[in-house]
């Protein structure tokens, strides 16, 4: 396989994020119906908005903003066990390099408690052993707050430099948080500066596979690739977060402004193209898992309710099909094809020998 060419599209990237930010703050479709997971109403009551309790929960959070799992679900689920174990979002409470095996086996019953949530126990092994570990270190060397990762900086390097996990990473490194690289780092800046707890920082959006659908589905992310390769690579990732740094820092945008705009976009609307549907053949086998992509149907009822909700009322219309079934499964970003339109696709079925 040759190697993969991907550059960026600076007059589509400037054109496509102008108007969805222009239809964001103006609170248009899809705006007006979607919903930020980190919203106050996800928060447990008990926490003040702004307060370091605030911060540490957000911290808990992005343990679980990858994967298949929904945000909303996850802030919920994670709601529950605030409002029923607070002590576990104390980073006092694993103060001690004795208390991390007792309270990892006690997270670990809590996270897969059904009663609690059907999405915590995701990865909960995992979870179990860097949850403790990244809260003793906040109190160690942190004061306790996450915000702190954010204090002092010249740029969002240096935060990363702070936050990501690497080789050098144990106990008595400041630095370094398990399960903490690049996205997850952009993540805690993104939640905390959203909720007003550390100050506007030029910081990359969050490159997950919205972000990425968007940027290759709109031709942002252009990839001298055939339909079907894998466009998600250490380099396109890195060129992802690189213009849409350049973008803000050019136009003078708020990259919490800009997450938002993109993440909504495509978890509200691209979510509902008929021409991103996956659906599983046969038993779940990881990454194995057979899966395959229906042909749109556009005589049925329900396709073109869903495409007039989705690319017919878009604010930005883009060119191509990106399955987040693919994503989530085979662990591959692909353009799948272009987008149809019904009048375009029925037109061709008539025509068809």
């Amino acid at each position: 396989m040759s190697e993969l060419k991907v550059f960026v599209d600076k007059r589509q990237r400037d054109r496509v994020f102008g108007r969805l930010l222009r239809a964001l703050a103006k609170n248009e479709y899809p705006y007006n119906i979607s919903k930020l997971p980190q919203r106050q109403e996800n928060i447990p009551a008990s926490i003040i908005h702004g307060s370091k309790e605030h911060a540490l929960f957000l911290f808990a959070t992005c343990f679980y903003m990858r994967g298949s799992i929904k945000s909303e679900a996850a802030f919920q689920g994670l709601k529950r066990l605030y409002e029923q174990y607070p002590a576990l979002f104390i980073p006092s409470a694993f103060e001690t390099d004795a208390s991390i095996p007792a309270f990892s086996k006690i997270l670990f019953k809590h996270l897969n408690d059904k009663t609690i949530s059907l999405v915590l126990g995701y990865k909960s092994k995992e979870i179990c052993r860097f949850w403790p570990l990244g809260f003793q270190k906040l109190h160690r060397f942190w004061r306790g707050n996450p915000a702190n990762l954010f204090a002092e900086i010249a740029d969002y390097h240096e935060a990363y430099r702070r936050i990501m996990n690497g080789k050098k990473n144990t106990p008595e490194n400041p630095n370094g948080f398990w399960g903490f690289q690049e996205k997850m780092s952009s993540m805690l800046a993104y939640f905390l500066m959203s909720a007003g707890i550390i100050d506007p920082l030029l910081v990359p959006v969050p490159v997950d596979f919205h972000v990425q659908r968007v940027l290759f589905s709109h031709e942002i992310l252009v990839a001298d690739a055939p339909l079907g390769e894998n466009l998600c690579t250490r380099e396109t990732l890195e060129l992802a977060r690189s213009t849409v740094v350049e973008y803000c820092k050019e136009h003078h945008e708020s990259p919490v402004r800009l997450c938002d705009a993109l993440w909504l976009l495509s978890t509200t609307i691209c979510n509902l193209n008929p021409g991103n549907e996956t659906r599983r053949t046969g038993k779940r086998k990881m990454r194995h898992t057979e899966i395959w992509h229906p042909p749109v149907v556009w005589t049925h009822r329900n396709t073109l309710r869903d495409h007039t909700r989705s690319c017919l009322s878009c604010p930005a219309p883009c060119r191509y099909n990106i399955p987040s079934g693919t994503y989530y499964v085979r662990g591959h970003l692909i353009l799948l094809g272009e987008r149809a339109t019904p009048r375009v696709a029925l037109f061709r079925e008539e025509n068809d020998p």
